[in-house]
């Protein structure tokens, strides 16, 4: 069973990583229009909203670098506990987020379910079994 929990621990930082990636794109895809919104805004919210948007980038690659080379740490210490059952509440609140400010819209509640899933599970398992 630490096999396959170790698994979903590594499926969890190719799950950050890339929404590393993602975040990465948000001022070149269209889908937010950054070019044309940021301006819009006053010059103190365009820098928040981007300054955000750069720390979460950096949470996420920290996240999934955590996942991959301290994997056998998370599983199997009381610090990796900690962290997989925080990183399991970030996800989770993502979740929440999303319906209270944008509904429930096409798949996003399923990826962020997901990511909480990806996390909550070794952090259960690491609560239960150990």
């Amino acid at each position: 069973m630490n096999n396959k929990i170790n698994v979903l621990v590594y499926a969890a930082g190719v799950y950050n990583f890339l929404f590393a990636i993602f975040h990465v794109l948000f001022w070149r895809l269209k889908l937010f229009n950054w070019e044309e919104e940021l301006p819009k805004m006053s010059v103190l919210n365009s820098a928040v909203m981007q300054v955000m948007n750069m720390c979460l980038i950096a949470v996420f690659l920290l996240s999934g670098f955590i996942s991959f080379y301290h994997n056998d740490e998370l599983i199997n210490s009381s610090l990796g506990k900690s962290l997989l059952i925080g990183f399991s509440i970030f996800w989770l609140l993502r979740l929440i987020e999303q319906f209270v400010f944008f509904g429930y819209r096409g798949p996003l509640p399923a990826v962020f379910l997901l990511g909480f899933l990806l996390y909550a599970i070794p952090a259960l398992y690491r609560l239960i079994i150990q």
